[in-house]
């Protein structure tokens, strides 16, 4: 049996000083990342516009000559806002670190800094950043349930979903039956989100709740005084 090794993850170091820059890349490599070095703001801001896939971490220096890590951070962000920033100075100051902070960094690292600290903050941001864009994967996955889209991969479901689609296209009234829980209002939903009418409200009335004689006003109306 075959296993599938997953990539590396990709890290973006930004830094303007070439030991540094070297030092940082030759680190993450050993932990095993694949990494992308940039010698300064724009290059930064070049490397996370034409990424084909958003930056998980980024690892930049706050000032340098022809920027600032918060443009760094701003640009990551507005790609993608799962990934995680840490801004690195060598001229900490409170007021530096609040305005990091505000526009969503991970952390705020002082130089000089410890490598295998730095190695392990890096580690907690990626897992940080894992946990979160699996949740928007969750919750889109839970948002398409919830539109009334039917799950399932089966010769059965894909005769269903072959169905409705054809059924939506329609005026016809449809009758749907099957057990308890079998997802008889799920696929009503579904036929109404595919049809013409599906701006329109979709209503669900739990007939067996009804009492028989007041089923067709419920329904379909009735004059006041009726009763």
């Amino acid at each position: 049996m075959t296993s599938i090794v997953p990539p590396p993850v990709k890290l973006l170091i930004v830094e303007d000083e070439p030991g540094l820059r070297q030092m940082l890349e030759i680190l993450f490599r050993r932990h095993g990342y694949s990494v992308v070095t940039a010698p300064g703001c724009r290059a930064a801001l070049e490397a996370i516009g034409s990424a084909p896939q958003p930056f998980p971490v980024v690892v930049t220096d706050l000032s340098m000559p022809d920027g600032s890590g918060l443009d760094v951070l701003a640009a990551s962000k507005k790609r993608n806002v799962a990934t995680e920033v840490i801004l690195v100075t060598a001229h900490s100051t409170v007021e530096n670190a609040i305005e990091a902070m505000r526009l969503g960094a991970y952390d705020f690292v002082a130089k000089p800094f410890d490598a295998a600290e730095l190695a392990a903050l890096v580690g907690k941001a990626i897992e940080k950043q894992a946990i979160v864009t699996e949740n928007q994967r969750l919750k889109a996955q839970v948002s398409r349930i919830e539109s009334g889209e039917v799950l399932g991969k089966s010769p059965a479901m894909r005769k269903v979903l072959d169905l409705v689609e054809r059924i939506a296209a329609t005026k016809t009234t449809v009758l749907i039956t099957g057990e308890s829980g079998t997802g008889k209002e799920r696929v009503a939903h579904a036929i109404h989100e595919r049809s013409d009418r599906a701006a329109g409200p979709f209503l669900v009335v739990n007939c067996g709740a009804l009492p028989e004689a007041l089923m067709e006003s419920e329904l379909f109306g009735h004059e006041r005084g009726a009763f």
